[in-house]
């Protein structure tokens, strides 16, 4: 096919296509259109046309620019036929500008010309669409540039990229331009760090900071911890000083070839920072400074403030008169408040400065409400105020806790019923709600019905230091912390504490606290016993309060009381084990006799008042406390009798420890001798160091059993003392030492034990808790009292036991056990008992004529119970056979032995009477000294100036036992009120003016 042919060919192909297309041929530079088909010329803008040959330069003429330069080099470069490039370019029709895109393809070649194809088509909608895209970029990148540009301005110093590839950094936007108007906008970044840290650093910490903040250290760091930044705060110097900067580095989201970082100026923050920094630490320091002035100042006044609580309990175990016995009791319960005071100011600051740590262990929550109770009780003498608790018996056995806190929280709260409460009710309700097997939350319910709380008084009331009322309980003694405190340890145990209140009808505190559960048991768990009982509740018609309590407390036990208005309306057999009776103990004596003949004695139930703490003579009965009346009963009746208080007990009364070495160290000499004097009756050999040093020798002179040791003394402290003590040769490694401290808190056993103590004594010091200690550490030196050396026996003079020896068919040792080895007990009893058997003897002749076998069966039985009492074992025999015959309605056998009975009866109070007329008068007079003994007062100098208190005890006695002339006696009387009060100054004074009396 000639060239012809073939164009004529190609020209019936292209005709009809839907593009554009185009022949040409290039002869050198010179380009001439062999055809365009009618489409093409259409986006051309050319008319049709069949003259299809004319001049190339028309078709380029509309193209921008170089074209037709650019188009021969493209052209030159087909070399082969197919070859071919693709071309988008803007062209003009008209004033339109259009988009062709499309490619050109070499078709044939020559020696001098080449033919070419171009197939193309109307490409601006794309093309358009693209440029408005790139447009779109190009602004947005403005935009972002401008913002960049306006954050620096406000915030950062600087903002660039870096490339993680080739580690060229781009600096988009900077605030100061002083530093980088030395420097590159872009260009290494390794290199930008290093001439930062040569040329910018501060001080060496900014230097190695800046030298790490290399690439590779950025890089590291990030791929470690990929979704946070790496920063870095540093200073730089400037003209006057320094700036702090900051650094920060971070990987661009979702792209780790670029890392963005930024710069920024946090010079005013960081002196902020500091100068806050600073205020912190002299806060600090002025609150340390604050807290060990509280911490000493409290323990300055619990020193004379033991001092004063253990000398009146000293006191107040002698016989005193009665209103010199009320005075003391007024000093040791004002004493006792502001030891709480104390106390309360302590657990606040502790708590103030999160220095409190609960505790946790297992605990009943019945003992722990009995206790609290009974605590609470004492404090009820001076009130006539009902106080009653209402726990449910369904309550776990046994919980997991911190019981210290509990205690604390709860008392703080009874403690303010009691206080703001005048007259009515104050109740202790406890629930329990099991969350789970192992875990309940306990909710305690305090109410009283006292002066209640404001409405707008209620939202102010857990704040520190707040009292609500203070005009109207002016008279009322406490700091305003207590609630505080209390909120705050509940709180710490995850808890919750509320108040519902009606000012002028009451109040009630609501404690929430979660507790896991050890023992899942009930407190008191169902029984037999308790629902077949029959229990007789007398009570007097008026307290209809306390009576519906009685009732509901007995039904929680499942027991169905009989409430009944008079003890005559019973009809029982004494002999039946399952009936017991209830009532006030005030109510007992008009009935006494009635009761005996029906109940046994121990089912027996006297009521007390909650404040009754004094002793009670009916021993042999059983003895409720209202606020504990539940967990009592049910003791009874399941069978564990309630221990009463049967007679005045002594806790030194079973146990000495003659062989025991001891030795007690404190800086305070009434401290010690205060310690000395509680330990004094059981019998020990006892030294006393008043510092550190004088410990150590003593200890390692002496094989002491057991050591008592203060724990804040000046110079060598207790700490300090019992570590170095542990570490001496020759000193048992299992030496027991006791820490004596004023400063009592949650886990005191642990602290003290990890110093190196074996244990702890609070001060002041509590008699039973010494008693337990030194069975604890003294075990193997125990030994039981014997009659003779009871503690009060010494009070027993020997005219008194001269006046027992008429009681001939009495057992008088036997009975002056019983009555506490208390003489004067021991005689009034007998003197009672004398009255009481006098007036029986007349009775008994009028009931025996009248043969009334029940009444007398009622009057022998209280002479049995009497006699026996008062040590009348062989009479109390005699009555107790002639109630047997009462009982089994045999009158015959009760004629026979009926003489008897009255001549036993007349012996009896005769040896009465003349035990009682043998007594001696109390107001006995002194021999009278005319002259000085002048040995017993050397002694007393001497026994005075080495601090020996039991020589100086000795001496007194011995001087006291004559009156003597002048200023001697009045000297004597000095001297005998300064040993009781410890006044060791006045003590040394008045022995040194008696020596000079010689």
């Amino acid at each position: 096919m000639d060239q012809q042919q073939e164009f004529l060919f190609l020209k019936s192909t292209y005709e009809n296509l839907p593009t554009g297309v185009m022949q040409f041929q290039r002869d050198g530079d010179r380009l001439t259109l062999l055809h365009i088909n009618d489409f093409g010329c259409k986006i051309l803008g050319y008319e049709t046309s069949s003259d299809y040959s004319f001049d190339f330069h028309s078709f380029i003429d509309k193209l921008p620019g170089n074209a037709y330069d650019e188009f021969i080099d493209a052209l030159s470069r087909l070399k082969n036929i197919g070859d071919h490039f693709p071309f988008t370019r803007p062209i003009y029709v008209g004033e339109k500008k259009s988009w062709l895109s499309g490619t050109a393809s070499l078709l044939s070649s020559s020696a001098l010309t080449q033919t070419y194809i171009c197939v193309f088509s109307d490409d601006t909608a794309n093309v358009e669409k693209q440029l408005y895209s790139d447009y779109a970029k190009e602004k947005e990148i403005q935009i972002l540039n401008e913002m960049c540009t306006l954050i620096v301005s406000q915030s950062y110093e600087t903002l660039g990229l870096i490339n993680t590839g080739n580690g060229k950094y781009q600096i988009y936007a900077v605030q100061d331009r002083d530093w980088f108007s030395q420097k590159k906008l872009e260009g290494d970044f390794d290199e930008l760090t290093f001439h930062a840290a040569k040329e910018l650093a501060y001080d060496e910490e900014a230097k190695e900071l800046l030298m790490n903040a290399t690439l590779s250290g950025i890089t590291g760091y990030l791929n470690q911890r990929p979704d946070t930044s790496y920063s870095f705060t540093y200073r730089i110097r400037t003209h006057e000083s320094y700036r702090w900067k900051r650094a920060e580095y971070s990987y661009l989201k979702d792209d780790k070839t670029n890392i963005i970082f930024c710069t920024q100026d946090i010079h005013s923050e960081k002196m902020e920072e500091e100068h806050l920094a600073r205020l912190a630490e002299k806060e600090r320091q002025i609150h340390q400074e604050k807290m060990a002035f509280f911490a000493n100042m409290s323990h300055e006044i619990r020193t004379p403030m033991n001092a004063i609580l253990n000398l009146s309990e000293l006191l107040l175990r002698k016989n005193l008169p009665l209103d010199v016995e009320q005075d003391i009791s007024t000093i040791y319960e004002i004493g006792n408040g502001l030891l709480g005071i104390i106390n309360s100011l302590l657990s606040f600051s502790k708590l103030d400065t999160g220095n409190i740590q609960l505790t946790t262990g297992k605990y009943s929550p019945a003992t722990m409400c009995s206790d609290i109770c009974s605590i609470i009780s004492a404090r009820l003498s001076k009130k006539s105020l009902h106080f009653f608790t209402d726990l449910d018996p369904s309550i776990p056995r046994q919980l997991i806790g911190d019981e210290m806190r509990i205690r604390e929280i709860l008392t703080n709260l009874l403690a303010n019923a009691v206080k703001f409460t005048v007259s009515g009710n104050i109740e202790l309700k406890l629930r329990a709600k099991n969350l789970s097997k192992t875990k309940t939350e306990l909710s305690f319910f305090i109410s009283d019905t006292g002066s209640g709380i404001k409405e707008e008084d209620q939202k102010h009331l857990f704040r520190q230091f707040s009292r609500v009322d203070p005009k109207k309980n002016q008279t009322i003694m406490g700091t305003g912390l207590g609630l505080s405190i209390s909120k705050k340890l509940t709180e710490l145990m995850g808890g919750s504490i509320s108040v519902e209140s009606e000012y002028g009808k009451g109040s009630t505190f609501i404690v929430t606290i979660p507790q896991e559960i050890c023992l899942a048991a009930p407190m008191i768990p169902p029984s037999d016993k308790m629902e077949q009982a029959e229990v007789y509740v007398y009570l007097p018609e008026s307290d209809k309060e306390l009576t519906k309590y009685v009732i509901r407390e007995l039904r929680k036990l499942s027991i169905h009381p009989s409430l009944i208005s008079s003890v005559s309306s019973i009809s029982l057999d004494r002999s039946n084990k399952n009936s017991y009776l209830i009532m006030q103990q005030a109510d007992f004596p008009s009935c006494q006799e009635m009761i005996d003949s029906l109940f046994l004695q121990d089912h027996v139930l006297l009521l007390m008042k909650n404040s009754d703490t004094t002793e009670s003579k009916y021993y042999n009965y059983q003895q409720l406390y209202p606020y504990n009346l539940m967990m009592q009963t049910a003791n009874i009746l399941n069978g564990h009798p309630v221990k009463t208080a049967s007679k005045k007990t002594n806790v030194y009364e079973d146990t000495t420890f003659p062989s025991a070495h001891i030795l007690i160290v404190d800086d305070n000499d009434v401290n010690s001798s205060v310690a000395k004097r509680l330990m004094e009756p059981y019998e020990m050999d006892i030294d006393v160091a008043s510092n550190g040093f004088d410990t150590l020798t003593m200890a390692s002179a002496k094989d002491y059993d057991l050591i008592f040791l203060d724990h804040m003394m000046p110079g060598m402290d207790g700490i300090e003392t019992v570590q170095k003590l542990r570490k001496m040769d020759g000193i048992r490694k299992d030496l027991p030492v006791v820490a004596l401290t004023a400063n009592v808190f949650s886990d005191a056993k642990t602290y003290f034990t990890e110093q190196g103590f074996s244990d702890f004594l609070a001060k002041p010091i509590n008699v039973k808790e010494l008693h337990n200690t030194l069975l604890q550490y003294l075990q193997d030196k125990a030994v039981l009292k014997i009659v003779e050396k009871k503690l009060d026996e010494a009070f027993i003079s020997e005219e008194v036991k001269a006046c027992f020896t008429s009681l001939k068919h009495f057992d008088v040792d036997a009975s002056l056990e019983y009555f506490d080895h208390s003489a004067d007990f021991y005689l009034e009893m007998l003197k009672t008992f004398r009255q009481g058997l006098f007036e029986r003897r007349n009775e008994l002749d009028k009931i025996y004529e009248n043969q009334d076998i029940k009444l007398f069966t009622i009057h022998v039985h209280a002479i049995k119970s009497a006699s026996k009492s008062v040590g009348a074992l062989e009479f109390s025999d005699l009555a107790k056979t002639m109630e047997d015959f009462g009982h089994q309605n045999n009158w015959k056998s009760i004629t026979q032995k009926y003489q008897e009975l009255l001549d036993y009866t007349d012996l009896i109070l005769e040896e009465l009477d003349c035990c009682i007329k043998a007594v001696p008068a109390a107001d006995e007079t002194k021999e009278s000294l005319s002259g000085y003994p002048e040995d017993i007062i050397k002694s007393l100098c001497i026994a005075v100036n080495e601090m020996d208190y039991q020589e100086v005890s000795d001496a007194i006695a011995k001087l006291d036992r004559y009156t003597y002339p002048g200023e001697l006696q009045n000297l004597l009387d000095r001297l005998k009120t300064a040993y009781d009060n410890f006044e060791y100054g006045d003590l040394n004074r008045c022995s040194i003016l008696m020596y000079n009396c010689l």
